[in-house]
């Protein structure tokens, strides 16, 4: 079904929408329901149509000599999160986790991906877990 059908069909169930609703409901821009409601050509006249052989050549933003392709963009949010925190400040992970929207067992795995998980000693014999900025020295 063409842009242009689906307009027509939303103008003839819902002759007292708007514009803008109809443009909402169908996805097409509002001067092409203005056209249509008027009963214009869908093109206008003065706007000449390109041709496959006058077409502008597409130009490369970039080469892609020596660079790793990925079939997805690499999930690394948290890198970023680790590295804002401040060096040498513990935070326990219940609070990262309201903080970041995030579950306490993805902040420990990425945690331990980014040599950012820490355990210290509350109390003589009870360890905490915490994350800490990822350049934090061990005996800090």
């Amino acid at each position: 079904m063409t842009l242009e059908s689906r307009v027509k069909r939303a103008l003839v169930r819902h002759p007292d929408w708007g514009n803008e609703r109809i443009a909402n409901s169908t996805g097409a821009r509002q001067p092409l329901i203005k056209a249509v409601r008027s009963g214009a050509p869908m093109i206008p006249a003065d706007v000449p149509a390109l041709s496959a052989d006058k077409a502008a050549p597409l130009r490369a933003d970039f080469s892609l000599n020596g660079v790793h392709l990925l079939s997805r963009k690499p999930l690394d949010v948290m890198k970023g999160r680790f590295h804002s925190l401040q060096k040498g400040v513990g935070y326990k992970i219940e609070t990262l986790c309201n903080a970041w929207g995030c579950s306490e067992d993805t902040l420990r795995d990425h945690g331990k991906k980014h040599n950012a998980l820490r355990y210290v000693e509350a109390t003589p014999g009870e360890y905490i877990t915490v994350i800490v900025h990822p350049e934090t020295k061990q005996g800090v």
